[in-house]
């Protein structure tokens, strides 16, 4: 599979999750991406950690790596978050691993949104990325999955999310 493919088909995906509603960072297009990618034997793994932008804002978030045939491994963001953009030059990103202490202890929504993204995380490094997306999936509100239905039935023909049906059943 070629890059410019990979990238065209994601920055469609991104396109197709806007118009459905879905914005900011998302687990669950992440699994689905790096489970589309394992699916034509390339290597993909979800990362979770603090994207720093420009210095001042550190940004719970997650993204994937994946290694083409060329041997380069690259990072790649599948979210829609509008402030999020891999080309900031000052951007840098922290990997986070294991168990970690929420920063948000004053602010129940945003812990409670960093305990969720930990909790993923764990399972995935764990359980791996299908116990991680099950998991994820059946703590998702009814109307997030329909978008979801909705974003797999538009993205199936593209040459990277082929395989996406295979992974969400609804």
């Amino acid at each position: 599979m070629k890059l410019e493919q990979v990238l065209e088909d994601v920055e469609k995906f991104k396109l197709v999750c806007k118009e459905e509603g879905l914005k900011g960072s998302s687990f669950l297009g992440c699994l689905l991406f790096e489970l589309c990618l394992r699916a034509k034997g390339i290597e993909a793994v979800c990362v979770v950690g603090y994207l720093i932008v420009n210095n001042t804002h550190w940004v719970l978030h997650t993204w994937n790596e994946y290694e083409l045939d060329d041997g380069k491994k690259r990072k790649i963001d599948v979210s829609t978050h509008p402030h999020i953009n891999f080309e900031f030059t000052k951007n840098y990103l922290l990997y986070l691993r294991g168990n970690q202490i929420p920063m948000m202890k004053n602010n129940k929504e945003l812990k409670d949104d960093h305990d969720h993204i930990c909790d993923v995380n764990n399972k995935y490094i764990t359980k791996g990325p299908i116990f991680a997306l099950e998991w994820t999936k059946a703590r998702t509100q009814p109307e997030v999955l329909e978008s979801w239905r909705r974003i797999i039935d538009r993205v199936k023909t593209m040459e990277t999310f082929e395989s996406i049906e295979n992974y969400i059943i609804f």
